[in-house]
């Protein structure tokens, strides 16, 4: 209520099973929300997405069973696609389509082909709020090494835009996260706290 005129709040939400209600949404009166149910990618868009992105190239029906088992997901149905890529012979048309568990299956099977120091890069980009390359590289135990940023790029995970390095997907960085051992995350926000400049940070 305190708020100047102007402001505008953009707000996501899950539904269905589990979800959990926004207190500010229920605090806000009715004329003052707009909402826009975000519907699935059709199967189409979701073939369209995979081929852009991955490059993944298949039979119609594996593409169909992919885009059928993302339930219109765009991130589900890209982790499907790296998964097919990942295993050979994947992409047959008589071969089933590898379909992980969930998500942070997929992407611990995708850090688990990384180097120590492709592991390692991804975990501290993913401790940090705002890493940058700079600061990634004197929170690393070893050297930085310009091959440990272009795993982290091939894997798909991670790249750098204007400075500052973003995972691809926040679900990325919080599966990564919650990859390391709680020893491992503490050993490391120390290591960090000596280096970082903001006082927030």
């Amino acid at each position: 209520r305190r708020l100047p005129v102007g402001v505008r709040l953009l707000l996501t939400l899950r539904d269905g099973p589990g979800a959990i209600p926004s207190v500010l949404l229920e605090s806000l009166h009715d004329e003052l929300v707009r909402r826009e149910q975000v519907q699935p990618l059709t199967e189409t868009a979701l073939q369209q997405l995979v081929r852009d992105r991955t490059g993944f190239e298949a039979a119609r029906p594996a593409l169909t069973r992919m885009a059928r088992r993302a339930e219109g997901n765009p991130l589900f149905a890209l982790e499907l696609a790296r998964a097919a890529l990942a295993a050979p012979g994947s992409a047959s048309a008589r071969d089933p389509l590898p379909v992980p568990a969930d998500l942070m299956t997929a992407v611990g099977s995708r850090l688990d082909r990384l180097s120590g120091a492709g592991r390692e890069a991804l975990l501290v980009a993913a401790t940090l709020s705002r890493p940058t390359p700079d600061l990634l590289a004197r929170a690393l135990t070893a050297p930085m090494s310009e091959e440990a940023l272009a795993e982290a790029d091939a894997a798909g995970l991670l790249v750098t835009e204007g400075g500052r390095l973003r995972f691809t997907h926040p679900l990325h960085a919080a599966a990564v996260y919650g990859a390391a051992s709680s020893a491992d995350r503490s050993e490391l926000h120390r290591r960090l706290a000596a280096l970082v400049e903001d006082p927030e940070e």
